[in-house]
C-alpha cells in the first residue's frame, strides 16, 4: 500500500431542484467549477499538501444564485481565479501524482462528465477514484442525507466550515475519518487496499 493518497471533493454548477430531477434538463451539466483536495499519509493521516482550484464552466457560465448561495462561491471569485476545466483538471493530476484519489460519492463520476464535456476523456483514465460511501456505511452514516460537509458534525468534531465548499468538505471527510481511526477503527485507505470501488 503507498503511503499517500488523495481525498477530492469538487462542486458544479447547480439550480434549485437540480439534485432532486439528477440535472435532468438538457441544458443542465455539472460542470465543475471548484477542485478542493488534499495530499494524506495514509498512516499517519497528516495533510501534506493541499489543492484548491478554480474552474470557469463553459456551458453555463453564469452562476446561479442557488449555487452562490450553496458554496459560498461568487462570480467574481470564479471570474477572477477560475481556468479552463482541461487545465485545472491537468495540475490535479499532476498534483494527485499517481496515488488513488478517494472521494465522498459521484466526484468521479461528475470529472468523467466533464472531461467527455470537453473532449479530454483520455485525462480521465490518468486516476483511479473510490467512493468513501461504503466505508462510511460501515461506521453507521446514511450516505444518502449525510453530505461530506456534515460529516465532522455527524461524529460530533468542531469543525468551522461553509458546507459545499469543496475544500471545507474535503477536511470535513479527513476529520470523520480522524474520528474513527482514534476510536479503533481502521483507515479507510486499509479497507479499501485489496478492493476497485468506483
Amino acid at each position: 500500500m503507498t503511503k499517500t493518497a488523495v481525498i477530492l471533493d469538487t462542486e458544479f454548477t447547480t439550480w434549485e431542484g437540480a439534485l432532486e430531477s439528477n440535472w435532468g434538463e438538457d441544458w443542465q451539466h455539472r460542470e465543475i467549477v471548484q477542485f478542493g483536495a488534499v495530499k494524506i499519509n495514509t498512516e499517519t493521516l497528516e495533510i501534506l499538501g493541499t489543492f484548491d482550484k478554480l474552474v470557469k464552466p463553459h456551458i453555463n457560465p453564469e452562476l446561479t444564485e442557488f449555487f452562490v448561495h450553496l458554496t459560498g462561491i461568487t462570480k467574481e471569485n470564479v471570474e477572477a481565479n477560475g481556468r479552463p476545466f482541461e487545465t485545472v483538471y491537468k495540475e490535479f493530476i499532476d498534483f494527485a501524482d499517481g496515488d488513488r484519489v478517494y472521494c465522498y460519492g459521484w466526484d468521479g463520476k461528475v470529472i468523467a462528465e466533464n472531461c467527455e464535456l470537453f473532449n479530454c476523456m483520455q485525462l480521465f483514465h490518468a486516476l483511479d477514484f473510490t467512493s468513501l460511501h461504503s466505508y462510511f456505511q460501515l461506521h453507521g452514516v446514511d450516505t444518502s442525507t449525510v453530505n461530506s460537509g456534515a460529516l465532522a458534525k455527524y461524529f460530533n468534531v468542531p469543525l468551522e466550515i461553509q458546507e459545499h465548499n469543496a475544500m471545507d468538505d474535503v477536511y470535513s471527510i479527513c476529520a470523520g475519518i480522524r474520528h474513527l481511526v482514534d476510536n479503533g477503527n481502521a483507515t479507510p485507505f486499509e479497507y479499501y487496499k485489496d478492493k476497485r470501488v468506483s
